[in-house]
């Protein structure tokens, strides 16, 4: 039988205390194919001491390695086997043969690669390891294994009429049908009477083909191209390829259920209507009065329409109707117009009523328009200066020159009196309140969360306040007769009317700078 000489004749020296030599040979027989194989490895060899003299008869520990280097340490050998105690190696004349893999199997090891053996020496007694002999062997084999080497660089361990093993798709496990090819992947063939395929689960037919091109999913007797026995869903778009169906036939679709009755064809320009008792009713268009200007001749429907008018029920539900202050021209709506002149168009109604009203999830108003034009918000008024109504200012008998509004807050400044500040949250009710000083004040401005006012005379001739209630007099950046103030781009900027330098700013209000 031919034979793998993994290593042909091989001769060391023990760098030991006991100074023997190894000579071995190991043979692994040819892999054929066949039912089973003996997963081990004959290995001999001869021990000789320092003199080349063979060693005294007896039983000997042995250990051995498989390592993937020749060098690396055998903590990381692929397979360990150790042979002591009763499993100890027998050696006549210096000779020995034994199997590897007798007691640790070889299975796990991946022979397609460069192996190495180690190989040491424990005596004969209680194991005295003398070190592992080197170099190690590197593990090889015979031209005949060449062939399978061959089958092997195909992804094959064995051919089968020439053709490689993994060729064949299995049928005891899962298995892939794969190739890269412009042809047909598989192609079945039936040239008798039976099925082109069946396919099963478990015991449970699943998809058939018959031998008449007739495909059935859940049925094995599929009586059309394609049959389907059971619930079917349909994702993306469905196209047929004609829009004239000669012959539908409906078998379980329209069948009845529970006692009802069912529809096994449907007739031309009929409607299906699901009814109680679980039953079908096909029923013609022509008797819903289809284009004949009743508006499918429903009883609650009106017998005339008026173009661009919203259909919409009664206030007792009972008919429909419409009215010419709902409009919809297709591009803009109208309520209270026949003509919208934007996509909403509201006209109002004739009184105090609002024009329309937008409310909180409770009900409560959140903005409104009067019928005046203007809008509120709740406890404001938002007005469009169109309209007016007096109001009461808290002292009459002074000037009050100047007005601004910030942070929810109306502020007034008057040049004379007591009380040269008002306030008011809504513009309606004022409370009076104390400059910094009894000076000409000429005007006041917001901006940046601090009101800020100026003034005509005086030593401070600027005065701020963060709620228009408590102010704060400030000094001005030169003692001109400053007239007007505002504030824009992170600034405030004041005019005088008189002075060397007639413009001042400052980034708070506080500290000011005199301009050119």
């Amino acid at each position: 039988m031919s034979r793998f000489f993994l290593q042909p004749k091989i001769s060391a020296l023990l760098a030991s205390a006991l100074g023997v030599v190894l000579l071995i040979a190991v043979v692994l027989p040819v892999s054929t194919v066949q039912a089973a194989i003996n997963p081990q490895m004959n290995y001999q060899g001869k021990l000789t001491n320092a003199s080349s003299v063979a060693v005294p008869d007896g039983t000997y520990n042995m250990r051995f390695w498989l390592n993937a280097s020749s060098t690396a340490a055998t903590s990381s050998a692929l397979w360990t086997e150790s042979l002591t105690g009763s499993g100890k190696v027998q050696v006549s004349n210096g000779l020995f043969s034994i199997m590897l893999g007798s007691s640790t199997p070889l299975t796990s090891v991946n022979f397609n690669q460069t192996l190495y053996l180690g190989v040491e020496i424990g005596g004969t007694s209680t194991p005295a390891w003398d070190g592992e002999m080197s170099p190690r062997k590197i593990l090889g084999t015979v031209p005949a294994a060449f062939v399978a080497e061959s089958a092997v660089s195909a992804e094959n361990a064995f051919l089968l009429g020439g053709v490689a093993s993994t060729s064949f798709l299995r049928s005891d496990e899962a298995d892939t049908l794969a190739a890269t090819s412009s042809s047909a992947l598989l192609t079945l063939v039936q040239n008798g009477a039976g099925a082109v395929a069946r396919f099963f689960s478990g015991v449970t037919e699943v998809l058939t083909i018959l031998s008449n091109g007739n495909v059935g999913v859940g049925t094995s007797t599929p009586s059309a191209k394609f049959a389907v026995s059971g619930n079917m869903l349909v994702t993306g778009t469905s196209t047929l390829s004609t829009t004239t169906i000669s012959n539908l036939t409906l078998a379980t679709a329209l069948l009845a259920t529970s006692g009802g009755t069912g529809l096994s064809t449907i007739t031309q320009n009929q409607l299906l209507i699901g009814g109680a008792g679980n039953t079908w009713t096909q029923v013609a268009t022509s008797g819903l009065g289809l284009g004949n200007g009743t508006f499918l001749g429903l009883s609650d429907t009106q017998d005339s329409y008026t173009a661009n008018r919203l259909i919409f029920t009664n206030s007792g539900a009972t008919t429909l109707t419409d009215s010419a202050s709902l409009v919809f021209n297709g591009t803009n709506f109208g309520l209270g117009s026949t003509t919208p002149s934007a996509r909403l168009t509201i006209v109002g109604t004739a009184g105090t009523a609002n024009t329309f009203t937008i409310a909180s999830s409770t009900g409560s108003t959140t903005l409104a328009m009067l019928s005046n034009g203007n809008l509120e918000l709740p406890g404001r008024l938002i007005s469009a200066g169109v309209q007016w109504t007096s109001r009461n200012a808290p002292e009459t008998n002074v000037s009050w020159v100047s007005i601004a509004y910030g942070n929810g807050t109306f502020v007034g400044i008057s040049n004379t009196g007591t009380n040269q500040v008002m306030s008011s949250q809504d513009g309606v009710s004022w409370t009076t309140r104390v400059a910094a000083g009894n000076i000409n004040w000429t005007a006041v401005t917001y901006g940046n969360g601090l009101f800020v006012a100026v003034a005509s005379n005086g030593t401070n001739r600027v005065m701020t306040s963060p709620d228009g209630i408590t102010w704060t007099a400030r000094q001005a950046a030169e003692a001109n007769y400053w007239y007007n103030v505002t504030y824009g781009n992170g600034r405030f900027v004041a005019i005088a009317f008189t002075g060397t330098n007639r413009v001042m700013t400052s980034p708070d209000g506080v500290t000011w700078t005199a301009r050119a």
